[in-house]
C-alpha cells in the first residue's frame, strides 16, 4: 500500500471513529453493512489506536451490534469484562496506595488512567487503563521508594549510578507487585528545554471522588498541558496513538467555556512548551474535526503559527510510524524550545542513560514482567 492510499484509509477510519465517538453511527452502520471486510479492518484500526476497549463499551447498547459477527462480538465483550475486572482491582490498589502515602504525609497527585476515566468519561468502566501513575515531590522519592518496597512492590526500572542522577534523564520509576503496576513520577516530563513551574503544577485542585474516596489530582489545565506533552513525546518515538488525541479532545471540550485558553497557552510558552502545546492542540483539533465545537480554543490557536501536520498524509505518517522513526524525531526536534543541534545532542547523549533506566533487562539481567494484557488489547495509560 502506497503512502497516499494509506493516508486515505487513515483519514476515512479516523473520521468514522470520530463520528462514532460523537454518537453519530449512521455512516459507520453504512460502512459495516456494505462489506464485512470493512468492518474487520475498522475494528483492527480501532484496536491499533488504543480504543478497542472504549469501542467495546459503546457497543453494549448500540445498533452497530447487528453488523458485527457473533464470534467477534463475543470476543470483544469477553475482553471488555476482563479489562473491567482488572481495572476494578487497580482501583482497590489505588485506595491502598492512598492510605500508604497519607500515612507518611507524602503529598501526591493521581495522573492519567483512573483520573481521566472518572473526570472525563463518567467512570473507570468507560476508559481503558493498565496501571496507576502517581506524581510525588522529587525530594520525597527515597521515602516513596522505600514505602513501596516495604509493601511488596518491586522496582522494575534501574538507576545504574544513583536515583538522583536518574532524575536528570527520566521522569519516573516503574514498580510491580503481582499483576499490578505503578509508575511513580517525580516530574510529568523531563527535557533540558522544559521549565516546569512547580507551584502551578502542585496548585490546589478539587479532589476527585474515586471509589468513595477523595483522591488528589492535578488541575484540569495542568492535566491537559502534560497529557499533550506526553502525546508529543509518544509521537517523537513513534508510539503516538489516536487514543491520546481523543483524550485531549475530550478534555478540551469539557474545558471550553471554562478555561482562559490565552493564559494557558502563555503558561505553556513560559514553561518551555510554547511550540509543543499549540501544535498538539491543533493536531488533535484537526484529527477530531472539533474546530466548530470549540470556537474559543480555535480562535486562540489561529493567532499562533503552529507546526502541526497540515495534511492527512503527514498526520498518517506521524501516527502510523514505526518505533524510532527518524521522520517523527525530526518533526519533534523542531518543536522543542531549544536549538535543534542541542536537542539532537541531548537525545544522543541521554539515550544510553534512558535505556539503562527503562530497559535494565537488556543491560543488567532479568526483571519482573507485567501480567498479560486482555485478549486483543494493548497496554494503556
Amino acid at each position: 500500500m502506497n503512502r497516499s492510499t494509506a493516508a486515505d484509509l487513515f483519514k476515512r477510519n479516523t473520521q468514522l471513529l470520530v463520528s462514532w465517538l460523537r454518537g453519530e453511527t449512521d455512516d459507520l452502520a453504512k460502512e459495516f453493512a456494505s462489506d464485512s471486510q470493512t468492518t474487520g479492518k475498522f475494528l483492527k484500526f480501532v484496536s491499533q489506536q488504543g480504543l478497542g476497549f472504549q469501542f467495546a463499551v459503546a457497543l453494549e447498547d448500540s445498533p452497530l451490534r447487528s453488523h458485527i459477527d457473533q464470534a467477534t462480538l463475543a470476543e470483544r465483550e469477553r475482553s471488555r469484562e476482563i479489562r473491567r475486572e482488572r481495572q476494578a482491582k487497580l482501583i482497590t490498589q489505588l485506595k491502598e496506595i492512598d492510605d500508604l502515602l497519607r500515612s507518611r504525609n507524602l503529598d501526591y497527585r493521581l495522573l492519567k488512567g483512573p483520573f481521566l476515566a472518572e473526570r472525563f468519561y463518567g467512570g473507570s468502566d468507560n476508559r481503558q487503563f493498565g496501571d496507576l501513575d502517581i506524581l510525588i515531590h522529587s525530594e520525597r522519592l527515597p521515602e516513596a521508594d522505600e514505602l513501596l518496597a516495604s509493601c511488596g512492590f518491586q522496582r522494575r526500572t534501574s538507576a545504574p549510578l544513583s536515583d538522583r542522577l536518574a532524575t536528570r534523564f527520566a521522569h519516573g520509576f516503574d514498580y510491580q507487585r503481582g499483576p499490578y503496576r505503578i509508575d511513580l513520577h517525580w516530574a510529568p516530563a523531563t527535557h533540558p528545554s522544559y521549565r516546569i513551574h512547580q507551584a502551578r503544577l502542585w496548585e490546589s485542585a478539587p479532589p476527585l471522588v474515586i471509589a468513595d474516596r477523595n483522591i488528589p489530582v492535578l488541575s484540569d489545565e495542568s492535566a491537559l498541558l502534560f497529557l499533550a506533552v506526553s502525546f508529543f513525546e509518544d509521537i517523537e518515538r513513534g508510539a503516538g496513538k489516536l487514543k491520546s488525541a481523543i483524550d485531549i479532545e475530550r478534555m478540551a471540550s469539557v474545558m471550553e467555556g471554562q478555561t482562559n485558553w490565552q493564559a494557558l497557552l502563555q503558561r505553556a510558552e513560559a514553561e518551555g512548551f510554547g511550540r509543543i502545546f499549540p501544535a498538539i492542540l491543533r493536531l488533535t483539533s484537526d484529527l477530531a474535526s472539533s474546530r466548530e465545537r470549540m470556537p474559543m480554543l480555535a480562535a486562540e490557536l489561529d493567532k499562533i503559527p503552529t507546526r502541526a501536520p497540515a495534511t492527512w498524509k503527514d498526520r498518517s505518517a506521524l501516527l502510523e510510524a514505526p518505533r524510532g522513526s527518524l521522520r517523527n524525531k525530526l518533526w519533534a526536534w523542531r518543536l522543542y524550545d531549544y536549538p535543534r543541534p542541542l536537542a539532537i545532542a541531548w537525545w544522543a547523549l541521554s539515550l544510553p542513560a534512558r535505556r539503562a533506566i527503562y530497559a535494565p533487562v537488556r543491560f543488567f539481567g532479568s526483571r519482573p514482567r507485567p501480567g498479560p494484557p486482555a485478549p486483543g488489547e494493548r497496554r494503556s495509560k
